[in-house]
């Protein structure tokens, strides 16, 4: 790529880029791809995190023909994003700052679907993550070859994988077709039962039809947990192909991470992570369980979620009043059967906990 600044994403993950690659990718005549749209929704407290997503994208192999639009939602990040970006320069890369007030990752991921409506495809990048030099060449192959949705693996913690840790993934191996290039694909129905299971794709490698799915936006009513599981079966359940990569095609970072933060039982952010766990199930079921069997799945998690909300409110209530105030009301408004079904919860919380059993739900 003419006119690319050169320089070396992090090497620690095996991603191994010295400069930036050249070349295009064969296949894409089936469907024509001009434009293609990457989201990055930005809130950071630390210079330079912005700076190695945008490095990725410029390392990026793109086709001939193919324009790079990407759009930074900047949900009032205490660090301008403006700076991360200056030293690069692509003829064929444009980058875009929306300014928008804070509201988390759907609501910015919202605004920068309403930015590019007109592009043919979006992918993801979360602004403290980064790309394997061939992720959208590969996407673009696979979506060039009828796939309406394209996800891959990534590195999650050192040289971990995000595949490593899912139960179901030989099993979804082996329902799918492996093609020559190492790509998996799948119909949309076939992997719904597999996405029900887990959360199999990371937001930083999803790329889909938007010429197509256009008309999809984040629930903003997950305003900081569960809104891109939410999307990504939203997405399976329409598509009628479904492609995916096991190699990692990305790496997570250690930047502002809303739901790494709310592990901590000791944070007030971690029982609002589980509130949102729980809407997000509630509304998996109503929308996505079809059989009984589907519907127990869902079921045992959601009673999980109770069961966690009501050991954190015991267990942190006097400490944290404020979220624990604004937990018991919107629990009232929202999930009316965890009062119905307080008593029996608690006691089987506290007892839990007593026998040293109480197994407590990761969300």
């Amino acid at each position: 790529m003419e006119g690319c600044r050169k320089g070396a994403l992090p090497r620690k993950l095996g991603f191994q880029v010295e400069g930036y690659a050249r070349g295009g990718i064969v296949g894409l005549e089936a469907k024509p791809v001009s434009e293609v749209a990457i989201i990055i929704p930005y809130y950071q407290r630390e210079p330079g995190i912005l700076r190695t997503a945008i490095q990725s994208i410029y390392a990026q192999e793109i086709p001939l023909g193919v324009t790079v639009r990407v759009v930074i939602a900047d949900d009032q990040s205490p660090v301008p994003p403006e700076p991360e970006f200056a030293a690069f320069w692509h003829s064929e890369i444009s980058v875009e700052v929306v300014k928008r007030e804070n509201g988390g990752p759907a609501k910015a991921r919202n605004t920068g679907l309403d930015t590019v409506r007109h592009a043919d495809v979006v992918a993801f990048l979360d602004s403290d993550d980064f790309w394997d030099p061939h992720h959208l060449a590969k996407g673009l192959a696979a979506l060039a070859q009828g796939a309406e949705f394209y996800f891959a693996n990534n590195f999650y913690e050192d040289k971990r994988t995000w595949f490593d840790g899912l139960e179901g993934i030989d099993a979804l191996k082996a329902a799918s077709r492996l093609g020559d290039d190492g790509i998996y694909h799948i119909s949309g129905a076939s992997i719904m039962p597999f996405m029900l299971q887990d959360c199999l794709a990371h937001t930083s490698t999803v790329m889909f039809d938007n010429r197509i799915h256009g008309a999809m936006r984040f629930d903003e009513d997950l305003a900081f947990a569960g809104e891109d599981y939410l999307f990504w079966l939203t997405l399976s359940s329409k598509a009628k192909a479904v492609a995916f990569s096991a190699a990692p095609m990305a790496a997570r970072g250690r930047g502002m991470d809303l739901y790494r933060g709310a592990l901590d039982w000791n944070r007030p952010e971690c029982i609002r992570r589980l509130f949102y766990a729980l809407l997000l199930h509630k509304k998996v079921r109503e929308r996505f369980c079809t059989t009984s069997a589907s519907k127990s799945v869902i079921d045992a998690k959601i009673v999980k979620l109770r069961q966690g909300i009501i050991y954190l409110l015991i267990r942190n209530g006097l400490v944290h009043r404020r979220i624990s105030g604004w937990i018991i009301r919107e629990l009232a408004r929202k999930d009316r059967r965890f009062w119905v079904e307080f008593p029996r919860n608690a006691y089987e919380t506290i007892s839990g906990k007593l026998r040293g059993n109480f197994e407590f739900p990761i969300g």
